[in-house]
Formats: structure tokens, sequence, C-alpha cells
């Protein structure tokens, strides 16, 4: 399985990788590489992973360099692991400005921030959220019957996102909606949009 910083390392010290894309059989694809020996005189790259030690959401602690092969190459020296180390800090770079790791370590629970009553703008926030839940369940229905390519994107959850922060936790039986608030989480608004 394929996790974290995933790349491909050539025999001429090329290190292949893409943001967002974890799979070594899409990387060798990518670049027109075939996987065709395990023999480790001949072979002509190698499947990278470098992944933390202490989980992803503490990306400045240690992280390990495996290689994901059976067969190691023996041509890879540690100076073509110090370039594939080069590549992962490029790649971070890349991934961590996107996340809120303070957040991401100490998620807001809605249900603490004491009762709240909802405003208009919480039931237009609730609405918005109500027409991207039903187009996110459209897609993973089809996506858990086969029918939708998983590299397709989901809708954006900043309606939930803000309700959150807001105090609210919303639910939805199949007819109706309702915002939750406090720490019994009560019943604040209900109603169907």
């Amino acid at each position: 399985m394929c996790n974290a910083f995933s790349a491909i390392i050539t025999k001429d010290g090329r290190v292949i990788w893409q943001a967002g894309k974890d799979s070594h059989d899409e990387l060798l694809e990518m670049a027109k590489i075939k996987d065709d020996t395990t023999d480790g005189d001949i072979i002509k790259f190698a499947k990278i992973e470098i992944t933390p030690d202490k989980g992803y959401l503490f990306p400045e602690d240690k992280w390990t360099l495996k290689v994901d092969e059976n067969t190691t190459p023996r041509w890879l020296t540690k100076k073509k692991k110090d370039l594939c180390w080069i590549e992962f800090d490029k790649w971070k770079e890349q991934v961590y400005p996107g996340i809120n790791i303070t957040e991401a370590r100490n998620p807001v629970n809605p249900l603490k921030l004491g009762k709240q009553i909802p405003t208009t703008k919480d039931i237009e926030l609730l609405k918005k959220w109500d027409s991207l839940w039903a187009s996110l369940r459209a897609s993973l229905g089809a996506y858990a019957t086969g029918m939708v390519n998983t590299t397709k994107y989901f809708p954006d959850v900043q309606p939930l996102w803000i309700l959150w922060h807001r105090g609210f936790l919303p639910s939805f039986d199949g007819e109706t909606w309702r915002l939750h608030s406090g720490e019994k989480a009560e019943i604040v608004w209900e109603g169907k949009l």
C-alpha cells in the first residue's frame, strides 16, 4: 500500500512524484516506465515511500524513507536516497500550506461552544450544505457502485465548516434538517429546505 510521499527514483537519479498521487503504478505509468523485472542488477527504478513516524499532523517530526520493493536495486545508494529527501521537502512545501495543522490537532467540537441560536445566515449556510450534501450523497452512491472515477473531487464543504465553528451540528433524517447546539446537542432549529 502506498502512503504519504510516494516516489519513483530511476537508476540515473531522476525522482518522479506528484502531490496527490500515492500510487507507484500511476507514477510509473505517468513516467512511461515499464515494471518488468525484479533483478537487483538490472531494475531501472525503485519505489520509495517517506512516511511520518508520529503521524501526518506532525510534519516537523521525524519521517522514515522506505524502499517499497521486494528487491532493493544495488545502485540505490545513500546519495540517490538523498535525492528523494530533497524532493520530499518540495512535496511538503506543496502539501502542508493547505492544511491548518493547529486546528487539525485541536478540532473544534461544536457542542462544546455553548448553546447557540441560529440566524438567517446560519439557515442559508444549512441550505448550501443541503445542496452539497445531496451532491455528495449521489457521488458516493455512484462511486460505491463503480460508476464514478475515484479521482473526481467532492464538493466544497465550507458551509458545514462555518456552521460547525459557529456551534451547530447539522443532522438530516432524509426529510427534515436539524441544527443541534450546546453540550446536550439540543435541537435549536428544524425544518425542510
